[in-house]
């Protein structure tokens, strides 16, 4: 199992944050209330987000993406190590910042 880390970001409008997503060819899932992240193995995980990536959009392998607002209002990125690694890292949180 695949350990999530949390990436800060400087990200705090769900709705551009979810449009800049969607540029960028992902399939973004709201839940004001924060819904679980899945692994790669269909497990639920214990990591929660108001805006997510499901797994079925991105590499077979993968778990979900998530997007978690901080008490300051600030979007935190929630990303395994494995999606990390195969490109989910710091340069895409650039990307999606830039699109943002």
């Amino acid at each position: 199992m695949s350990k999530y880390i949390e990436m800060s970001t400087a990200l705090t409008g769900e709705q551009s944050l979810v449009e800049a997503l969607r540029e960028l060819g992902y399939e973004p899932e709201i839940c004001h209330e924060g819904k679980a992240l899945i692994g790669y193995m269909g497990d639920e995980r214990a990591e929660r987000a108001q805006i997510i990536i499901r797994r079925r959009h991105l590499d077979s392998a993968s778990n979900d993406i998530g997007f978690s607002r901080d008490g300051n209002g600030v979007y935190r990125a929630i990303i395994s190590e494995y999606d990390r690694g195969i490109g989910f890292d710091d340069a895409w949180i650039g990307r999606v910042s830039q699109t943002y």
